[in-house]
């Protein structure tokens, strides 16, 4: 904990900083002079770098209800009341992927500002926070700046799809009496990454879809649905159907036979 202390010169001021030296919080005394060793702030100044909150805390992906990735939540901390703000987030490359301003508290999603259309999801990877405060000419006081890592997401794929055969040994004698014996039904290969970030340029990506050795890239979302195969002879061959993703240098496959 920060603790400011005004008014502590003099023999008070001496016995105050002696019994603080050991403490666990961080004191810091509004002295009308600087004295080594004792950090000071004169009461006429702006508050000091070190008083200014962490630029960024806690960074999550986001899923939604249904498990799929959507995007990348960057949380600040509270700034001062009344005080004009400005936080900048940048990747290695120095690129700033998020952006938001402000008056007042500064609990803000970095998610919900500027950048967030064109970098929604934010790469694993080091990014660095800066946060800025403003005086009244709208000059720039202090500033925070703090590195930061994000780590990798959590990646899922399935595969499905059934023939007479899989109805039959699962029990279902009436759902295999209704399938012919030479095709394959519902195939379909799904990923729980949003279209919206398989379709965005700034992430890596790579989602495709296999039948028997035979590949197919897929570009039209997270779900790759081609339909009941026919003519396959089922009864006679194995037949598998694979699917695989790469997602911002993490990589996920499955398969059904």
């Amino acid at each position: 904990m920060n603790i400011l202390v005004t008014g502590a010169n003099g023999q008070l001021g001496t016995e105050l900083r002696n019994i603080t030296a050991g403490s666990r919080n961080r004191y810091i005394f509004s002295d009308v002079i600087s004295l080594p060793g004792v950090e000071t702030v004169n009461l006429d100044e702006t508050i000091p770098l070190s008083w200014l909150p962490a630029a960024v805390t806690v960074p999550q992906h986001q899923y939604d209800k249904e498990g799929n990735l959507v995007g990348t939540n960057l949380l600040i901390a509270d700034a001062f009341p009344g005080q004009k703000w400005r936080a900048v987030i940048t990747n290695q490359a120095g690129t700033i992927v998020r952006s938001v301003e402000g008056t007042g508290s500064l609990e803000s999603r970095y998610n919900s500002t500027a950048n967030a259309s064109t970098w929604p999801y934010l790469p694993q990877g080091q990014y660095n926070a800066k946060y800025y405060t403003f005086d009244d000419e709208n000059h720039a006081s202090y500033q925070n700046s703090r590195d930061f890592t994000i780590q990798p997401p959590k990646l899922n794929i399935t595969v499905d799809g059934y023939t007479s055969y899989d109805k039959y040994i699962a029990g279902d004698i009436d759902g295999a009496n209704a399938c012919d014996r030479i095709t394959i039904y519902e195939p379909v290969v799904k990923v729980n990454v949003s279209t919206t970030l398989l379709n965005n340029n700034n992430i890596s990506k790579s989602f495709t879809y296999t039948f028997d050795g035979t590949t197919t890239d897929v570009t039209t979302g997270n779900t790759y649905a081609p339909g009941d195969m026919t003519d396959q002879k089922v009864s006679m061959s194995t037949h598998v159907l694979r699917g695989d993703l790469t997602f911002d240098g993490v990589s996920v496959s499955a398969q059904k036979e």
